[in-house]
């Protein structure tokens, strides 16, 4: 979490929209359910820039932060 205000502060906007493929939503919504998918764009959003990768806190994905 830290290093995620560091690099907003560093000018990266966490701020926007995430693209997700059509695809995903029509076929693994049905298999793993809405609260994986859900967990899923959550997960999405917070690779923003050139982040590969997202490590945020249980609190932060239960929005307790």
């Amino acid at each position: 979490m830290e290093r995620e205000r560091e690099e907003n502060k560093k000018g990266f906007s966490n701020t926007g929209f995430t693209l997700i493929h059509k695809g995903f939503i029509d076929n693994w919504t049905k298999i793993i359910g809405t609260g994986p998918t859900m967990l899923y764009f959550q997960l999405l959003s917070y690779c923003y820039g050139h982040k590969k990768h997202a490590w945020p806190s249980v609190g932060t994905l239960d929005g307790s932060y």
